[in-house]
C-alpha cells in the first residue's frame, strides 16, 4: 500500500486498533486522521465511527 499511489500521490499507510479508553485519550489525534485520511474501503459502521469521533458522538 505504501507504494501505491491514489490520484498521482503515496501516501503512509496506517491501521488503527484502539480501545475504547485510549480512543478517548487520543480523541484530537484520531480526529485528525478521520478528517484527513484516505479512505479505501467504506462500511456503514466505519462512516457512523467517523461521525461519531468528529462530533465527539453528538
Amino acid at each position: 500500500m505504501n507504494e501505491q499511489p491514489f490520484d498521482g500521490d503515496r501516501y503512509k499507510f496506517h491501521v488503527l486498533v484502539e480501545s475504547g479508553e485510549s480512543a478517548r485519550r487520543y480523541g484530537d489525534r484520531l480526529r485528525e486522521i478521520f478528517a484527513t485520511g484516505l479512505t479505501l474501503e467504506r462500511s456503514d459502521a466505519l462512516t457512523q465511527l467517523k461521525e461519531e469521533v468528529l462530533t465527539n458522538g453528538r
